[in-house]
């Protein structure tokens, strides 16, 4: 499986959108939320 991480600040967390996603595991941490997402389909006008 191939692991792709990616950080951003808190003023972002409103466009955070897991529509097209499966998403295995979300946990919350100290300072940081990990999810854990299987598939996500991401269109090129998204990125």
């Amino acid at each position: 499986m191939k692991v792709w991480k990616y950080s951003t600040t808190d003023e972002y967390f409103d466009f955070l959108d897991f529509q097209d996603a499966v998403v295995e595991k979300i946990q919350v941490l100290e300072k940081q939320i990990v999810v854990e997402i299987e598939s996500v389909n991401i269109l090129a006008g998204h990125q």
